[in-house]
């Protein structure tokens, strides 16, 4: 149960017994009183209280949140198998799907491949999300590996995704196109670009065939299912807009990357047909141009680009926020750790602020 510490009611179980502090051994709780309390300092929300495994303990290390090693400075022992602690309710999930990958290359470039570009824009994104409270990033593709594009959005709903965010570059026969888009589901191509694109990825990737039977919601055919469950069907193409539009503002205000397309644009992408997960698809650029191809080669424009996504999910966090997890205390501020190679007057124009308020 989460309490505020303004005023905390003395608790009881199910049992009508008092409820008994989660440890006082090693000592837990946000306020090291022992027990799960929190209050709307209390980013993380952690007031589930765990019995820890070593599973557990290795995949927080892995991912971050190293609570195995000792820090005496803080008074902080290491955890070990066994341990009662206090974790987190709830974090956000983020599913980043990379392009193509093994045996499909995606788009053809003078000296680059569409799926090593996609490739390094997410794990650049996955390295920003694990820099950053709250968020839980989930790699789809976290090599060159060939996924399909039915597994992409099922694996993503399989592991508690909460949004979805395909990455990509685009190419064309025209060198002087360029530019980044942002693209949403719809069975109406918004423009014949949107068309095309969308084409030219199913006939990259044939689509599984449908199985129409029996449906769950963690795992149904979604041509079926988008009839059967329309409610949840609509809210994802809203939120999906909502984001999209986000992630497109961020864009817009990166100095090195000019858009293609200014509103968010609607195609048939089989990757974005997941029914219940906002689902968007950045064409980050066209790796046919000779300045978008500079850019995506580069390690700072890729950094821009992944920064964008990032701070376009969050907002969207901001706006939208999901019950149970440190969006919920809408923080007013992201905290983020200075990265090697990063440059102070790029994070404020991502971010939105002046350098003095960065730095005071």
């Amino acid at each position: 149960m989460c309490l505020s510490m303004n005023k905390i009611p003395k608790q009881k179980n199910v049992l009508g017994e008092d409820i008994e502090p989660c440890s006082m051994n090693p000592v837990t709780g946000w306020f090291r009183d022992g027990s799960c309390n929190t209050d709307k300092t209390d980013v993380g929300v952690h007031c589930v209280c765990a019995k820890v495994t070593n599973d557990f303990l290795n995949w927080c290390k892995e991912n971050g949140n190293d609570l195995i090693t000792p820090h005496p400075e803080f008074g902080f022992e290491g955890l070990k198998d066994g341990d009662n602690w206090c974790v987190c309710a709830s974090w956000v999930k983020r599913a980043i799907d990379a392009g193509h990958g093994g045996k499909d290359p995606g788009a053809v470039g003078k000296n680059l491949l569409e799926k090593d570009v996609t490739l390094l824009i997410a794990k650049e994104l996955e390295r920003t999300l694990k820099d950053t409270t709250g968020y839980q990033p989930i790699m789809i593709r976290p090599d060159d590996r060939f996924v399909n594009l039915n597994d992409r959005y099922q694996n993503a709903r399989k592991s508690g995704a909460d949004l979805f965010v395909s990455i990509h570059a685009d190419a064309f026969s025209l060198s002087s196109v360029k530019g980044a888009s942002v693209y949403v589901w719809a069975e109406e191509a918004s423009s014949i670009t949107a068309d095309n694109l969308s084409k030219a990825e199913l006939t990259r990737n044939p689509a599984v065939k449908s199985k129409i039977g029996k449906l769950d919601l963690r795992d149904f055919d979604e041509d079926a299912a988008r009839t059967i469950f329309q409610i949840a069907y609509e809210a994802k193409i809203a939120n999906s807009v909502i984001l999209g539009e986000k992630i497109l503002e961020q864009l817009k205000r990166d100095p090195f990357t000019k858009m293609h397309k200014p509103n968010v644009e609607f195609a048939d992408f089989r990757v974005l047909k997941s029914i219940d997960i906002p689902s968007v698809l950045i064409e980050s650029g066209f790796i046919s141009n000779p300045d978008d191809a500079k850019r995506l080669e580069g390690k700072a424009g890729r950094r821009m680009i992944a920064r964008s996504i990032f701070l376009g999910v969050h907002n969207y966090f901001k706006e939208k926020p999901k019950p149970n997890t440190f969006m919920t205390s809408a923080p007013k501020s992201v905290e983020y750790e200075i990265q090697k190679g990063d440059v102070i007057s790029e994070i404020a124009i991502r971010f939105g602020v002046t350098i003095n308020e960065i730095i005071q």
